[in-house]
Parts: C-alpha cells; sequence; structure tokens
C-alpha cells in the first residue's frame, strides 16, 4: 500500500513538472550595437520599411508540442534588429543586421558576431505587395523559401 502511494505521489510531481515546463516561454533578448551597420540613403525606402514587423512560425511536432519561433524585427532607418522568442527551437542569429533594397526587396543581412549566421545571400527577405508585407526566410524546412505574411505594428 505504502509503495502504491509513493508512486501516485511521484507521478503527481512528475505531471505537475511537465506542466509547468510546457507553460514556460523562453525568450532572450539581444541587442548589438556595431558601428559598420550602413544605413539606406533613399527618403522614400526608408519610409516604407521602418517599423516593427513580428510573425509566429510553427516549425515541426515534438513529444512535447508544436516548436515556434516568433520573430520580431524592428526596423529603422535600414538598421534591423532582430529578436526571437522560441519554444522547442534555439536561439541563434539574434542582433544586429543590415538592410538594402534590391528590385523592391529588402535583403536583410546578418551583422553580428555567429560567423554562422553570415552568408553570401540575405538571411531574410522582406517586400510590400499592396498594404501587406511579406517575408522570406522563416522558420525551418517547411517554410524557408516561401512569402510569409507579416505583421507590421
Amino acid at each position: 500500500m505504502i509503495f502504491k502511494n509513493i508512486a501516485k505521489i511521484s507521478l503527481l510531481i512528475l505531471l505537475a513538472s511537465f506542466l509547468v515546463y510546457c507553460k514556460a516561454e523562453p525568450k532572450e533578448t539581444l541587442i548589438i550595437e556595431n558601428s559598420s551597420i550602413q544605413a539606406l540613403n533613399d527618403e522614400d525606402i526608408i519610409q516604407k520599411y521602418n517599423g516593427n514587423f513580428s510573425i509566429t512560425v510553427e516549425t515541426e511536432s515534438t513529444t512535447s508540442g508544436m516548436a515556434s519561433i516568433t520573430y520580431r524585427f524592428s526596423i529603422s532607418n535600414a538598421v534591423v534588429i532582430l529578436d526571437l522568442i522560441t519554444v522547442h527551437e534555439p536561439l541563434n542569429c539574434i542582433g544586429a543586421y543590415n538592410a538594402t533594397e534590391n528590385n523592391n526587396i529588402l535583403e536583410i543581412y546578418y551583422n553580428g558576431e555567429e560567423e554562422f549566421c553570415k552568408m553570401d545571400e540575405p538571411n531574410f527577405k522582406l517586400k510590400k505587395v499592396g498594404q501587406k508585407f511579406l517575408m522570406q526566410g522563416l522558420g525551418g524546412e517547411a517554410t524557408y523559401n516561401k512569402w510569409i505574411e507579416v505583421k507590421k505594428e
């Protein structure tokens, strides 16, 4: 009888720990100030993209729920700062980015310290279609090359 009670109590503690873990929302913000960031010169382009953009993208199903990444881009005069909130995903490539416009698409390049985040191609692309903003480079394999609507705040 004692062993059954101990087993029940252990199971309840394990279940409570799991529920607390699942409700946790990891968050990390890293802002890097870097004097080598290049700003755009054209006032029309600056006005078009200035603002805060956000999107949550589900990446994959795990045994404890759906993994996801919430991207928050802050763009001011083509200086881009990325902040991430992740669930069951690593926090990579957070911080400062350079931005240039090419064929009405804002190309966003990582400008931080993590070498594996630096690429010849843009890490992200942002374009305006009508009144909507679409972004490419978000999420995992299933969504990385798709244009996904982002919310401008």
